[in-house]
């Protein structure tokens, strides 16, 4: 009977599974965990913030090696310490050999060029003989050859300013404008090789003819932050006309030179540095510095004591020179501010262009800082590059990407 039950059996099943209960459980010591390195927290900062030029190469330095006139001074960038808050004297500002003398012939050409007295036909003098002579780019009312995108304003500028739709002029649909062969002011420009000189090392960003009649006189500014000369009709054996300076840090957005005073010659720059250089006292001034990147900047035809320039995205300064301080300060555009230019037969007509796909037109006399309306506003579809009043006033031409 016990056998039927099965006792035996089920009895060493029960002792088996008490012993493997009571078995000792083994661990698998694991590796000891190395504490983790902290990597320590790096601040990133912009080259512009660092006042270092960009480090983009942009166009190679061998670009124009065919060109006769090339500067033994434009592949010497002299080092200076990034951002100097104060005054950089010409010829610490000099980029090539023999600054002392170099310097001093630029210094006296600017000097005897601002005191002669036949300086005083002026841009605006020079462009309207030029277009009112019969037959030279027609008369002011078909001036420009306005293209369907542009902006004709009516020559009054005053009451509501009307602004009317501008008439197609010898334009064809792929862009390109018909002259006529009777336009001879036209047909007598030429290109000669000696008309062709490498000013500076890598890309041009602005440039600017000096406003007189009796030198041909050069400023322009590069990315690098050099600034050069090029008195184009210059005869010494010994130097080619040309002077190179670097008084910024970074690209170059723009350089003033007004008439009634070509001695003193500003420059602004992405660095947020407005600079003065005067040429009696031979040193570039700080005018202004900021945090911000400066655009552009502009003068006025009928103020030089007033500076306006584009600061950050869509800012607009006014600065008053005689005081050092700034005057007002709008939020124009929505982007940043590409161009500033005053209409010369009206300078309180203000136009700007911008990044936000817009250019505008503006009455000085109307704007204050809590009322900020345009005469007139101009949508593209992209950036706007440029926005300039022709030489009458009357017509607008814009430029896109």
């Amino acid at each position: 009977m016990v056998a039927a039950l099965k006792l035996h059996s089920k009895a060493a099943t029960l002792s088996a599974a008490t012993a493997k209960r009571h078995r000792t459980k083994t661990f698998k010591a694991s590796p000891e965990k190395k504490p983790k390195t902290e990597t320590p927290i790096v601040i990133r900062r912009s080259l512009r913030t660092r006042g270092m030029p960009p480090d983009s190469k942009g166009l190679p330095d061998d670009f124009s090696d065919n060109f006769d006139k090339t500067p033994k001074s434009v592949s010497v960038i002299k080092p200076q310490s990034p951002r100097v808050l104060g005054p950089i004297s010409m010829v610490d500002a000099f980029s090539g050999d023999d600054e002392t003398e170099s310097n001093k012939m630029l210094v006296g050409t600017i000097l005897s060029i601002a005191k002669e007295t036949q300086v005083g036909v002026s841009v605006k003098d020079v462009k309207d003989e030029i277009f009112s002579e019969k037959g030279a780019l027609g008369s002011c009312k078909s001036e420009g050859f306005e293209s369907l995108g542009t902006e004709k304003v009516d020559e009054s500028l005053s009451g509501k300013r009307k602004l009317v739709k501008g008439v197609v002029k010898n334009e064809y649909l792929d862009g390109l404008v018909k002259i006529e062969k009777s336009d001879q002011w036209l047909e007598s420009l030429d290109l000669k090789p000696e008309n062709v000189a490498r000013l500076l090392p890598g890309r041009i960003m602005v440039v600017k003819f000096f406003p007189c009649s009796s030198v041909r006189m050069i400023a322009a500014g590069n990315k690098f932050g050099n600034i050069a000369f090029w008195n184009v009709d210059s005869n010494n054996e010994k130097e080619d006309g040309i002077y190179l300076y670097r008084p910024h840090t970074g690209p170059i957005s723009g350089i003033l030179i007004h008439q009634h005073s070509m001695s003193k010659i500003y420059s602004s720059c992405y660095d947020g540095f407005i600079r003065l250089m005067d040429a009696e006292k031979e040193v570039f001034d700080l005018v202004h510095s900021c945090d911000d990147t400066i655009f552009s900047l502009s003068l006025q035809p009928n103020n030089s004591e007033t500076l306006y320039f584009a600061e950050g995205r869509g800012g607009l300064k006014v600065w008053d020179i005689r005081t050092g301080k700034s005057s007002k300060n709008w939020m124009l555009h929505e982007d940043r501010i590409n161009t500033i230019n005053f209409n010369s037969q009206n300078p309180n007509i203000m136009a700007t262009s911008s990044t936000d796909g817009t250019a505008c037109i503006w009455d000085l006399r109307s704007m204050s800082a809590h009322k900020l309306k345009t005469l007139k506003t101009v949508s593209h579809s992209r950036a706007v590059h440029s926005a300039y009043f022709s030489p009458s006033g009357s017509s607008l031409a814009t430029t896109r990407y």
